[in-house]
């Protein structure tokens, strides 16, 4: 997720978050972890929080996943963090120590 320093306390991502984020939910349904009301609550949670989604150059997200070996959808919330000029915060540490040394706008939550 990146926030713009030009906006208020704007929450963008790219429009595959949507996917990861029910896909990580419904898995931990899947698994026995969670409940589906649960599930459901969370789902309703995340979808009110008024993130506003934005596609990310793909070029520039394919170039820095060859550059840094790493997923390139990771690499498309960079590269739209880049193109708006937004900081970007992650609560994946493995990101976070992979690409931190070569940007000093990646946030650790």
């Amino acid at each position: 997720m990146a926030e713009c320093r030009n906006q208020d306390s704007l929450l963008v991502a790219p429009p595959h978050q949507q996917l990861e984020v029910a896909a990580a939910i419904t898995k931990r349904v899947r698994r026995g972890t969670i409940a589906s009301e649960y599930a459901l609550n969370l789902y309703r949670i995340y979808r009110e929080m008024g993130l506003v989604y934005e596609s990310a150059d793909l070029s520039r997200a394919f170039a820095l996943s060859l550059s840094w070996q790493h997923s390139i959808y990771d690499c498309a919330y960079v590269a739209l963090a880049e193109q708006l000029d937004c900081e970007l915060y992650t609560a994946d540490e493995h990101l976070w120590r992979k690409i931190g040394m070569a940007t000093l706008r990646i946030r650790l939550i």
